[in-house]
């Protein structure tokens, strides 16, 4: 069977996904053919590479002419409802991967006729997401999409790691971000660590970023790289410290893992909410906070409504408020000493099984039968 498969490009918790399930599919059949489509995917997180042939746009022509050219009867789509809707329509079943159901708006366009509709589950949901919820077709929800690890591999030489996620977003690559929290964040860690302790973790296009950077704050030689998935996880097993934006898989991981955990300053709309599950999830955890009116979830809620891109496009114009202010830079890079020095209190969590792209693995291999 050939399988066609995309993932919207906004960090690297989608294409993370779509690494999982692959990797699950791959397992246990080699009679899958994997090919891609949509937005170019980071396809440095992958163990090789495994797509026979890529099409990366979202024109209906063009994509058309590629699946009848490659003979796609499946697609597998993580939290792209434009190229979901656009596959589906041109005869193509669709399983979509919803990592963030909670985050629907009445200003989305929503996959609601897929052939499937996957959705992971998730600590809370407001009302306004269930009413949005309740309209999709054909929903099972799953547990969360984590890759497993048997903790072998290398050994790791880093005390510190660092994970950024992939960062890009239609604003860019998170550089104000970078400036504001990775580089107080360095500067403080390097009283404590050296630098050759320290590996920071990212996607491609976001490690660029990093690098260029660092050099200009004169914090070159601290290790940068994109790990394929299972280097990553080994890293966050083996680390004496690990600290990480709030991105849905990782905390995922971090819980699954039972790892004591930091947790960087929300870089978009979905984090805000994550941050609030990381302390349902994850039993030793540490937040480091924005301590800014304009950057809290009460602040931001009064602009829900016109949609998500609206309110990130407000976090971004926020964060570069904040990189010009060096009152508040003086005092993030307080709450930040603070942070680290303070003691991790281990809480109650809720626990989930992580094998939500075993199930999916199975529904995909199924439709070749």
């Amino acid at each position: 069977m050939n399988v066609i498969a995309s993932a919207v490009k906004f960090g690297l918790g989608p294409v993370g996904k779509l690494s999982s399930v692959i990797n699950a599919v791959n397992d246990r059949t080699n009679d899958i053919k994997w090919y891609a489509c949509g937005d170019e995917i980071d396809s440095g997180i992958f163990n090789n590479d495994i797509f026979e042939k890529s099409c990366w746009s979202k024109n209906e022509i063009i994509l058309k002419k590629f699946i009848e050219d490659n003979n796609i009867q499946l697609a597998v789509v993580v939290l792209d409802p434009d190229i979901a809707i656009i596959l589906e329509e041109l005869g193509v079943k669709v399983f979509y991967i919803d990592s963030l159901p909670f985050l629907w708006t009445d200003s989305d366009i929503v996959p609601f006729d897929v052939t499937k509709y996957f959705a992971q589950k998730c600590v809370n949901m407001n009302e306004r997401a269930k009413r949005i919820m309740s309209k999709v077709k054909n929903l099972e929800w799953v547990n969360p999409i984590v890759p497993l690890t048997n903790n072998q591999g290398r050994n790791n030489n880093y005390r510190v790691v660092i994970n950024l996620g992939g960062m890009h977003s239609p604003y860019g690559n998170g550089e104000e971000y970078i400036s504001l929290v990775v580089v107080n964040l360095l500067i403080e860690l390097l009283r404590i660590y050296n630098k050759d302790e320290i590996l920071i973790t990212c996607g491609t296009e976001a490690c660029k970023a990093v690098k260029r950077i660092l050099i200009n704050n004169n914090l070159d030689n601290i290790k940068v790289a994109t790990l394929k998935q299972g280097e990553f996880v080994e890293m966050i097993v083996k680390s004496d410290l690990f600290i990480t934006s709030p991105g849905m898989t990782t905390i995922y991981e971090s819980c699954g893992y039972n790892k004591e955990t930091i947790v960087l300053p929300p870089q978009n709309l979905s984090q805000f909410y994550n941050i609030e599950f990381a302390k349902k999830l994850i039993k030793k955890l540490k937040t480091i906070y924005w301590n800014k009116t304009e950057l809290t979830m009460d602040y931001l809620s009064k602009y829900l409504e016109l949609g998500e891109e609206k309110v990130v496009e407000i976090i971004y114009d926020n964060i570069k408020n904040a990189l010009d202010d060096e009152q508040y830079i003086k005092k993030l890079r307080k709450i930040i000493e603070s942070t680290i020095k303070s003691k991790f209190e281990e809480t109650k969590v809720i626990e989930f099984g992580k094998d939500g792209s075993e199930i999916i693995a199975e529904e995909i291999i199924n439709c070749k039968q």
